[in-house]
């Protein structure tokens, strides 16, 4: 390779570095951005915005406790769950949300309401 290219490459190597670099700091991973969107993983991932959320995920759902009403669970998550699902059951409502909370493991935090309270935490690998 000649000297110039190699000095173009060099070039263009720290521009795109530097892009990257700004990009993070504007919307560091895992973080809420301003208009409500979870901000991806930086680096080369399968589903960038996938690992992302399962980053904020993971720091939201440790702030959950038993008892909870699901108003106060989805304030104290801030974002929507990843699936849901509502099925009445011996007359009473049961509601389970998943959360992505380990991109790379594929795990979900698995949160269970009865009537509107949360009764149960758990983990489920897909």
């Amino acid at each position: 390779m000649t000297k110039p290219f190699l000095m173009l490459l060099v070039a263009v190597t720290f521009v795109l570095s530097a892009c990257g670099a700004i990009r993070q700091a504007r919307c560091p991973t895992g973080e809420m951005a301003t208009d409500g969107k979870v901000c991806p993983c930086h680096d080369a991932r399968m589903d960038p915005q996938a690992c992302g959320e399962a980053i904020y995920n993971a720091r939201h759902v440790q702030k959950l406790q038993l008892g909870q009403s699901m108003q106060e669970a989805r304030q104290l998550l801030g974002r929507a769950p990843d699936q849901r699902t509502v099925r009445v059951e011996s007359g009473k409502t049961v509601e389970v949300w998943r959360y992505l909370t380990n991109y790379q493991n594929t795990v979900f935090t698995v949160a269970t309401f009865i009537d509107g309270r949360l009764v149960a935490l758990d983990t489920a690998q897909k």
